[in-house]
Formats: structure tokens, sequence, C-alpha cells
């Protein structure tokens, strides 16, 4: 894929940036296919091919809202943004409409003559937390609570489960002292969240249906040495088994082929072989692996964040909702 080399030269900036907190977790990944052609053909979607801007992504996890800003400013020194500077999206003052926050900054990286854009999302834990359970609740429900498409006609349990999500946002951005936007004239919540999440009917319904979430237990590769930063993460929803490979900072490139291998074998695998799979495999080479991420932390407890299978998110999830009153 064309998007890979300029996605790598991002990648590394990136990773320099992360070193700046301590932490901070940074993380590297391509869009498959799947996931290309799914958000062209959403109904609400204008996109073409060539204006997607997150084929490639890079993401960096710190801990709090100074941190955020100060990563956006190193960032934007190092890098060209796409439009003369103005490829620039703050989600955390304005977010998405389904509560979606984190900063987005599309650096603009020239390869063989083309210029390609990749997406780097910096975010607090909490608000990687709060995005990641919304992606765990869609596995739940069968449906893209972050496709835009679900918000047109939802069902009645969808629209409570949108309205839970967007209140806990607000709820959170209150606790990292971010203001909430103004109500306009489409959008008219109740000011209070901890109201809004009470008086939510699938509340008690959603949280104990996260709560099994954080149930499984998942096998993981010891770490071989306290050198290794790097670490791809595989993960196989069918088993829920979690592997790992860990690298150097000197073997990125290393790390990067592997994670590329592992996406392509994620690609290239018929749907009759996937079905097949979902028999458990009782060897590494004939486990499939339905999802990989390639992950920079200094610490297991650190890498717990970009786990993908996000049990450990939900959890921290729970554990903020516990802690703000609204779990028992």
């Amino acid at each position: 894929m064309q998007h890979v080399e300029p996605t790598r030269r991002c990648f590394r900036p990136v990773l320099s940036c992360s070193h700046r907190f301590p932490g901070s977790v940074a993380t590297y990944r391509m869009k498959r296919m799947a996931s290309i052609r799914a958000k062209l053909t959403r109904a609400s979607s204008s996109f073409e091919l060539g204006a997607l801007d997150d084929i490639g992504g890079c993401r960096l996890i710190v801990q709090d809202i100074a941190e955020v800003n100060e990563a956006v400013l190193m960032l934007k020194a190092g890098l060209e943004l796409k439009n003369l500077g103005k490829g620039e999206k703050d989600y955390i003052l304005r977010p998405r409409s389904n509560g979606y926050r984190s900063h987005h900054l599309i650096a603009s990286i020239p390869s063989n003559g083309i210029t390609y854009r990749v997406e780097i999302q910096i975010r607090t834990r909490l608000e990687h937390c709060w995005a990641t359970t919304v992606e765990t609740a869609g596995e739940i429900y069968g449906i893209d609570y972050k496709n835009p498409d679900t918000a047109i006609h939802p069902s009645v349990q969808d629209r409570h489960r949108l309205a839970f999500f967007e209140a806990v946002s607000d709820l959170f951005a209150l606790e990292e002292n971010v203001p909430l936007p103004k109500a306009d004239s489409s959008h008219l919540p109740s000011p209070n969240p901890i109201e809004r999440i009470r008086d939510n009917p699938m509340t008690e319904t959603i949280i104990a249906d996260l709560s099994k979430v954080c149930d499984g237990v998942y096998s993981v590769s010891p770490r071989t040495s306290t050198d290794d930063t790097l670490f791809l993460l595989k993960f196989s929803a069918d088993e829920q088994f979690l592997d790992m490979e860990t690298f150097s900072d000197d073997e990125l490139d290393s790390a990067l082929d592997s994670y590329e291998a592992c996406e392509k074998a994620i690609d290239d695998e018929p749907f009759s072989k996937r079905d097949a799979n979902h028999t458990k495999q009782s060897s590494e080479s004939s486990r499939h692996f339905s999802n990989v991420v390639l992950v920079h932390a200094t610490s297991l407890e650190q890498l717990r964040t970009a786990y993908p299978n996000y049990s450990a998110n939900v959890r921290q999830f729970l554990d903020e909702l516990k802690k703000l009153g609204i779990t028992p």
C-alpha cells in the first residue's frame, strides 16, 4: 500500500514526542480495506478514496489536557500539516456530536513525488478509554456507534445508548476541566451530565453489558527485556487470546515489517477461512488474529491502554464512573 512508507515516516516524530511524556503510549496502524470501503460507502459520506486523511494513522495517548496541548505544539513544529498548516481539528474543545474528543493533526508527508496525508490523534487516557469503550459497545450490540449514519435513524435503544455515551463524554470533560460547548437549537441536552446518565433508561443495562467484557482471561507472551519498548500486539477475537512480540527502539524497522505482515494476513484471509477459524486452534501457526497494533510503551501497565481487545480501558471506564458516583 502506498501509504505505508509515509505513515512510517510520520510515526518517528510521534515516537520522539512520546519520549517527552513519561507514561505516554504511541501507536501505529494502517486502515484495513474493509474499513476503507465502509467509510466510502456511508450514507452520509461524500469522501473519495484520495480525500481520506486516515488511511495511515498514528496515535499519542498522554496523561492530561496540558500534555495534549504541549504534544500538539511539538508535533506542529516538526511536521507540515495539510492545506498550508490548516490540517488541525480540535475535537476536545469542539467535540463531535456523539461525544468523541481528541485532537487531530493531518500531516502532509511527501513520498516518491506524491504528498500523502497521515492522521495523528492526540488524546488523554480518559478520552481514550471513552473512545475504546464506545468501540466495545459497538461490538456488543452489533452496530458501529462511531459511524455518523447510526445517529440518522437510530432505534430507540440505540438512541439511548448514544445519549449515554455523549453524557459520559461531557462528564469526563468536566473531570478534566474542559469547558462544555454551548448548546444550540439542534443539541439541547440537560446541562448536568450526571442527571442525563441517571435518567437514561439504558444506563443500568449498558454498564452490566460492559462489565461482562472485563471478565475475559487473555494469554500474553512475557516481555523479554527491559530494553524492549515496542510491542506488536496480536489479538484473536475467536479465542480471546492476546499474543505479543517485543522489539527495542533500535528495531523499529523490524517491528514495522512484522506489523505489516500481520495486517496483510488479516486483509488477505478469505471470509470462508475466517468462519472456519471460529473453532479453537491449538497451534500458533494456525491461529487467526483479527486485530493487530504496534505500540510504544515503557511498561506493561502502560501497554494495557493499547490492548486491541480494550478490556483494560473498559475497566477504567467503569472505575471512573464508580469514582464519580454513577455506579455503586
